[in-house]
């Protein structure tokens, strides 16, 4: 892997990144749309995109600039047709979307790397999962905001499984909260509170000069604070529709966290969005316990499939002789207890050292909710409508 420096040392990204095909260069201050989008921060990236902070320079407003790879850029990018597909799906009132990230343009740019789709979001705060690692020793949120998280990520795929689109990516790092105002604030306030932007010029560890399309300099993500987040006040939205599909629509492989695959993808056959049911419910339990009911760490399909069959039982019948021929853990070597669903949710939730929002008939009924979702055959799964329309939800 060939790396390239900065003022810090040697940053382990490869030149590939900016290179025909890779990630558009981009520098603080540069100008997209005839100018009307003004970068002024980074928000972070991934494999496909990196997501800047940009002034609106008509509305005067901030908003994340989402700036796509050029090899992954098409008329047919799936994260913009589902989000205007959203957008303009008849007489849906705005209520229904209000937990869904709001698509506000789209564009195309052309750099020194080729084409790139470029998506305008509203701004929002922190994800679930950074205010969590951040802002709680116990690895879990007050329950009551836990409640109302799990709740409204639930009526955002309610808007999206009415019309049979799945997302494809559910965790909690994919819900953000949204921050009242935030669009509207002063550049200096935007740098207020998430810094003023931290750069170090790029040079090639080589010695040799920089190849056409490689940036100046870097800058380092910005990081909305936690301890300013008012959570009492906030509510979260489900982003990052880059794994989003129509039924009818789908790639060959999702890219979902191991630990939160349904079996379906996990058996590598065919999925619908009713995987997003099956993430739900891991998230539901993140959510309230602080993490997730399977653990992915360096395991393979087999290893996740061996969990689950743990926790609800075997896989049915169309299932079998894959199953069979998968290679287990083996029992002899393996002193830990197996627990039911229900008894690891009970066991982790009221684990000493963790705080106790819940009673335990308010667990016993956290684990019926999520029973009903983590169903073997994606048609026995509850419905998100089902699963809200439980008592468990109705009693705030």
């Amino acid at each position: 892997m060939r790396l390239f420096e900065h003022t810090c040392g040697v940053l382990a990204e490869p030149l590939d990144r900016y290179e025909p095909g890779g990630y558009h260069p981009v520098h603080l201050d540069d100008v997209f749309a005839g100018g009307k989008y003004r970068v002024i921060h980074k928000l972070g990236h991934g494999s496909f995109s990196t997501t800047w902070i940009a002034r609106d320079s008509m509305r005067g407003s901030n908003v994340a600039l989402k700036i796509t790879v050029a090899e992954a850029s098409s008329i047919n990018n799936r994260e913009r047709r589902v989000l205007q597909a959203l957008s303009e799906s008849g007489p849906m009132f705005q209520s229904d979307r209000m937990h869904i990230m709001q698509l506000l343009d789209t564009f195309q740019h052309e750099g020194p790397n080729g084409v790139h789709d470029c998506l305008v979001f509203e701004l929002l705060g922190p994800s679930v999962a950074s205010v969590v690692e951040k802002r709680y020793a116990s690895d879990r949120l007050p329950g009551r905001i836990a409640k109302k998280a799990c709740k409204e990520l639930g009526l955002a795929l309610a808007v999206l499984h009415r019309q049979e689109i799945g997302h494809g990516d559910i965790h909690i790092g994919n819900l953000a909260f949204f921050v009242s105002g935030l669009e509207s604030l002063s550049e200096n306030k935007v740098f207020e509170i998430y810094g003023t932007p931290k750069t170090g010029p790029v040079t090639r560890a080589d010695g040799g000069s920089l190849r056409a399309g490689v940036p100046d300099y870097l800058v380092w993500p910005a990081s909305f604070p936690a301890s300013k987040l008012n959570l009492e006040e906030s509510y979260v939205k489900l982003i990052d529709f880059g794994e989003s599909f129509f039924s009818h629509e789908k790639s060959k492989a999702l890219h979902t966290p191991m630990a939160l695959r349904a079996p379906e993808v996990l058996f590598e056959e065919e999925y619908d969005f009713r995987v997003d049911r099956w993430s739900f419910a891991c998230a539901i339990f993140e959510l309230i316990v602080g993490h997730p009911p399977f653990t992915g760490i360096m395991a393979k399909n087999e290893d996740i499939l061996q969990q689950i069959a743990d926790m609800i039982g075997e896989p049915p019948e169309k299932w079998q002789s894959k199953w069979k021929e998968m290679p287990k853990w083996d029992q002899i070597y393996d002193d830990d207890p197996v627990y039911s669903l229900e008894q690891w949710l009970d066991l982790t939730y009221f684990d000493e050292g963790k705080r106790h929002d819940f009673t335990p008939e308010d667990i016993k009924q956290v684990g019926s909710v999520i029973r009903g979702l983590l169903q073997w055959c994606p048609t026995a799964r509850s419905s998100v409508t089902e699963v809200l329309s439980n008592e468990w939800f109705q009693n705030h």
